[in-house]
């Protein structure tokens, strides 16, 4: 009594294949009007590598940058209002819309499309290089492209003068 019988199921299922039928193409519809209407968005991504600094033996490791710091220390030179709303010209991305935009909405927009991700390249923790991906999110494939080649580009200009730890893209 306790068993399942498969084939009582198995038999209604057949039975009712047309009530199945009908349930599945709902299904089908229903998803097919969810993807057609969600808004599409596009991520690409460009990597920054951010090498250990090269200090003598008798500096202080305090004095050192971390990992974690060299990664805040890029998103905070990447994200000023100044880079953001250079790059949000450069994208062109809101088009006659600009000029009415204000440069802290512009700001706050920017750095919704923008996300870090760092991952150290060495098991130690201290005297690595690290990795930083840089996440760009758009409309369209091309902007999202561009945005995150000019996320990168910014990076090599913001670090050209500083000398505490070398960047290359």
């Amino acid at each position: 009594m306790n068993a399942i019988d498969l084939n009582f199921y198995l038999s209604f299922l057949i039975l009712r294949w047309s009530h199945v039928l009908i349930i599945i193409c709902l299904y089908a519809a229903t998803l097919i009007v969810v993807a057609l209407l969600m808004p599409h968005q596009f991520q690409s991504m460009a990597t920054i590598l951010v090498e250990a600094p090269q200090n003598p033996s008798e500096v202080a490791r305090s004095a050192v940058p971390t990992s974690a710091q060299q990664q805040q220390i890029v998103q905070q030179q990447i994200t000023t209002l100044q880079n953001l709303v250079e790059l949000a010209d450069k994208l062109d991305s809101h088009g006659g819309e600009r000029a009415q935009l204000a440069a802290d909405k512009l700001v706050r927009e920017m750095q919704s499309r923008i996300n870090f991700l760092e991952s150290p390249l060495s098991r130690g923790g201290m005297g690595g290089a690290t990795l930083i991906s840089v996440f760009f999110d758009a409309e369209t494939p091309a902007l999202a492209a561009k945005g995150a080649n000019e996320v990168v580009s910014l990076r090599k200009v913001v670090w050209r003068d500083a000398d505490s730890f070398a960047v290359a893209a």
